[in-house]
């Protein structure tokens, strides 16, 4: 009976074992190889499995199971230049604060080595909303459904951080393409290394969705996940720009009385941040509506330069910058304009090539500045 309805494994010759072996070993070579049809650009198949971490778009064209095992750190490991690039530590000061509330809950001993002790008063971020008098007004269910919600949940407790920087200006910087591994010394960009290597740093992070300029300058500047179902055309951000925000910042400093101004120096339709970036509280400039600026990508220097008047003798001020200076491709090379004159690809890597060539780094690391 056993033998009639169940199939044994059995042992495969040696012969027919190594030749199973060499058709997988072939079989993988060949997918592998097959990667480089397309090409190697951006966001190819071949960049998605050896370098890219967008994990949406690698399940789209790699598959699940290749995507999956790419995330785990399963990928190919290969070198990217011939010279290694460190950043020398620097004395950071220590910041003295005072233990937060949250401290030990154990409720036998709420202040660590001195039971009996208890911790300071537990406050929270608290708005007052009149949460019922919107549900009484109310006729969208979905909007009410959100409305009774939120009127269960508790705001979350202030720490020893809370109202640190209360009073202080701010200018915020969404830096494209920005990477604290790259060229960044204390000589070559000053500036750079101390944000690099000071302050707070969240180094355990990556982004999983594609379209990371307008996604990620979304999910900067409101502290929401965009919608991934969305085309980077009709973007969350764009989606927004009609939007009551105003826990943006722009619009969170206006409705203290000070003046925000955002800053981008590449054409202000690009992603509708004319019409986005105002609806966040900002006065917004951009290339050839108040700022001067020429070449692609354009310098982030130039737009600073004539951008720090505005603000910068106020009291008090909120500037925000999306920068575009770090733009890919990362290249030397010429192109002819419609006059036939020669013009960089990149004129941040021209710009900056006497510099960067000074050090030592791999070609693809001196177009990078």
């Amino acid at each position: 009976y056993i033998k009639k309805n169940f199939y044994f494994f059995q042992r495969r010759p040696p012969k027919a074992q190594l030749v199973l072996s060499i058709v997988m070993i072939l079989s993988y070579g060949i997918t592998v190889l097959s990667l480089f049809i397309p090409g190697t650009g951006y966001h190819t198949p071949y960049d998605l499995y050896f370098n890219s971490g967008a994990l949406s778009t690698q399940i789209s064209k790699l598959g699940m199971v290749t995507a999956t095992l790419q995330d785990m750190g399963l990928r190919p490991k290969y070198e990217t230049g011939d010279k290694e690039v460190t950043l020398d530590p620097v004395d950071v000061p220590s910041i003295d604060v005072k233990p937060g509330p949250d401290g030990n809950k154990d409720p036998d001993n709420s202040n660590g080595d001195n039971p009996g002790t208890p911790n300071p008063e537990v406050t929270y971020n608290v708005l007052e909303i009149d949460f019922d008098a919107m549900i009484a007004g109310e006729t969208n269910h979905v909007i009410k459904k959100l409305h009774e919600y939120y009127k269960t949940i508790s705001g979350t407790t202030k720490n020893e951080y809370t109202g640190m920087f209360k009073g202080y200006n701010l200018i915020y910087i969404c830096a494209e393409s920005f990477s604290s591994g790259a060229i960044i010394e204390p000589e070559l960009t000053p500036t750079l290394y101390k944000m690099a290597t000071e302050g707070f740093i969240f180094n355990n992070y990556y982004t999983m969705f594609p379209s990371n300029t307008t996604n990620g300058e979304y999910a900067f500047c409101t502290g929401l996940i965009p919608d991934l179902a969305r085309e980077k055309s009709n973007g969350s951000f764009v989606a927004s720009k009609e939007n009551y925000m105003p826990y943006c910042l722009g619009n969170a400093f206006d409705s203290i009385g000070v003046q925000a101004y955002a800053y981008h120096n590449h054409t202000k339709t690009y992603y509708s941040r004319n019409i986005t970036h105002p609806n966040m509280g900002y006065i917004f400039k951009a290339r050839n509506q108040g700022l001067s600026v020429t070449g692609w990508p354009e310098s982030d220097y130039e737009m600073a330069k004539q951008s720090y008047g505005d603000f910068i003798n106020m009291e008090q001020f909120h500037a925000y910058y999306m920068t575009v200076s770090g733009h890919y491709r990362y290249t030397f090379e010429l192109k002819e304009d419609s006059d036939g004159n020669l013009v960089p690809l990149n004129y941040m890597a021209v710009k900056n090539k006497s510099a960067t060539q000074k050090h030592q780094y791999n070609k693809n690391g001196e177009k990078y500045d």
